[in-house]
């Protein structure tokens, strides 16, 4: 469904050369340039575009490009403001139109294809054309005015107090439109106020008549504010992650990532790809071979193994990953050795599940092709739900408290244990269950393996061929990440090899409280950055922030984070310090001999 413009005249011709060019490029990686979309302005199935097969960055976790509708959040807040809005207040969202759209596409497919820029980024500016699209109520692109875009600043700055959407507004301004010409009021930047994306209340002046110390006091007196994190947001995220016990297992992949996000500058997306072999270490020794400690200096040093994004033109043809490393100051060593072997012990049952998997082509390689498995077992490794019976809050608690003191999935195990030797009722889910692998023709056996014509879950087996079977089918949601990284080299890293992992849409965890089992759950997943993202700032999501989990007060709890304004954030204290930035580049960009 798409929705039809009002009249708004002839497109100016640079608009219609940038169209022109997103569709030669769709016929040139023969992709169908329409996309089909529902009432609310989403791709229909089979419509949408694979963007990570368009942009060859030997990244096997999925991404599509699916939204073209309004933003929700941003109609309610125009209703609020007393503002005209095309969305109804019984509408959730409605698509952009035509132009927009057009222009969304034209846009992803010159960045992702023939840039090579980043998928999170190129989402972002999607995400901003939406934004503009709604606030301006569907105003052809081309007629947009500086006083549209002050608008969508102010509405965006009021939606994440982060700043980030309007950071991204103003780079498309700039970049896109401004840049190709697109709009008849172009320029817009020299237009377009200053005065939204600073603190209400601030008073700003120029830098040269501050003294030293003044500058040194906060962060938010530095050079670009906007790309620096807020200091109240990166103290109590420091405290979150150094000092609080985390309460999921997601949570604690995210404090790990939180720490290295910090103390290495390295970029969200490399973070969430470190290796399992990430230690790397360089001897250091005189002309004669002797320890450079002896005459004072450092004789080994530990380095971090890492695929780094942004390598430019050279990566894109290849659609590699490129190894690379970066040294680790001596005193954060401990840290990060300390977090990362952590890590690999956490992942470890998510590892060999995934290994099993990608070595057999397998989804359930611990049982042969023709054996019978419970339905409760089934159960458990599609959902990672430990609580197959209506056992009492009271007699499971100990066991998620112990669990969670150690993250040792054996806890698990026990409870599970418990509940197949008592005469404990069997939850409404697992009932629910059974009843859905009926529907799907999904055959049920007793334990001789001869059809079962009852309707309980509790004695019901199914034969694990027809499992994976069904799980491929039915659940395509819960097949694992089995597609390996290509490096710049040519050699090949399996997904089991990457350091951070995650069982797949384990929804108990967060929405019940349950802990999900990771030793049995079949569908494993590389931890995104995604999941480090939504745990800083979740404007546009329904989970809860660190900030709004851990934080002490209410205060605390509305706070959020940028995670690459800690990039800036190393940048800048590093210039501040007077480190030389060609030393700064070396830090970031030190290459694996």
């Amino acid at each position: 469904m798409q929705t039809e413009d009002p009249f708004v005249g002839v497109p100016p011709a640079p608009f219609t050369r940038f169209i022109d060019v997103g569709r030669e490029i769709a016929a040139r990686e023969l992709i169908g340039w329409e996309i089909r979309l529902d009432h609310s302005g989403v791709a229909i199935d089979g419509s949408a575009w694979d963007l990570r097969k368009l942009s060859k960055d030997g990244n096997p976790t999925g991404s599509k490009l699916r939204q073209f509708g309004t933003l929700p959040q941003v109609a309610v807040e125009m209703r609020e403001r007393g503002l005209p809005c095309m969305v109804a207040a019984d509408q959730k969202s409605v698509p952009v139109s035509v132009h927009w759209q057009e222009l969304v596409k034209s846009y992803v497919l010159q960045q992702v294809v023939l840039a090579g820029r980043s998928l999170s980024h190129v989402l972002a500016t999607c995400s901003a054309m939406r934004l503009i699209a709604t606030v301006t109520n569907n105003k052809a692109p081309w007629q947009l005015v500086a006083d549209d875009i002050d608008l969508c600043l102010s509405i965006a700055l009021s939606l994440q107090s982060s700043g980030q959407s309007a950071v991204v507004i103003r780079s498309f301004v700039k970049t896109v439109l401004d840049a190709h010409h697109l709009v008849d009021a172009a320029p817009l930047m020299p237009f377009i106020g200053t005065e939204r994306l600073r603190k209400p209340g601030k008073v700003h002046q120029a830098k040269f008549v501050k003294k030293t110390a003044d500058i040194k006091a906060a962060l938010q007196e530095r050079k670009s504010e906007e790309k620096l994190p807020e200091m109240r947001a990166f103290w109590e995220f420091m405290r979150i992650v150094f000092t609080e016990r985390p309460k999921t297992f997601t949570d604690a992949i995210r404090f790990a990532q939180g720490k290295l996000l910090t103390i290495t500058g390295l970029r969200i997306g490399e973070i969430a790809l470190l290796p399992l072999d990430w230690k790397r270490t360089h001897d250091y020794h005189d002309e004669f071979g002797a320890p450079a400690a002896k005459h004072g200096g450092i004789s080994r040093a530990l380095l971090l193994r890492h695929y780094s994004e942004k390598q430019g033109s050279t990566r894109k043809q290849g659609g590699n990953l490129w190894e690379e490393s970066q040294y680790i100051p001596a005193m954060f060593e401990q840290i990060v050795c300390e977090t990362l072997q952590e890590v690999e012990r956490l992942t470890a049952p998510l590892r060999r599940t995934l290994q099993a998997q990608c070595e057999t082509g397998r989804l359930l390689p611990m049982y042969e092709p023709d054996a019978l498995l419970p339905i409760i077992d089934l159960y458990v490794h599609l959902t990672g739900m430990v609580l197959t019976t209506e056992i009492s809050a009271a007699a499971a608690q100990p066991f998620f408290d112990s669990y969670r003191a150690s993250y040792d999935p054996i806890e698990l195990d026990r409870l599970i244990d418990l509940q197949r030797c008592g005469s404990l009722k069997p939850r409404m889910a697992l009932y629910q269950f059974s009843i859905r692998l009926r529907k799907n023709g999904m055959i049920l056996r007793d334990q001789n393996g001869s059809p079962n014509r009852g309707h309980g879950a509790l004695h019901a087996f199914v034969r694990v061929s027809d499992a994976e079977k069904y799980i491929r089918e039915q659940t395509p949601t819960k097949l694992s990440d089995l597609t390996p990284f290509q490096l710049d080299g040519g050699r090949l890293v399996q997904p089991w090899e990457m350091l951070f992992l995650q069982p797949k849409r384990a929804l108990a965890e967060g929405r019940d409280n349950i802990p999900c089992h990771v030793g049995r759950v079949v569908g494993v997943g590389i931890a995104t950055q995604e999941v480090l993202r939504l745990g800083l700032s979740s404007d546009e999501s329904s989970c809860p922030t660190l900030f709004e989990i851990y934080g002490e007060t209410e205060e605390d709890r509305r706070l959020s984070l940028l995670p690459h304004s800690l990039r800036h954030l190393q940048n800048t204290e590093l210039f501040r310090l007077g480190v030389a930035d060609t030393i700064i580049r070396i830090h970031f960009i030190n290459r694996v001999c």
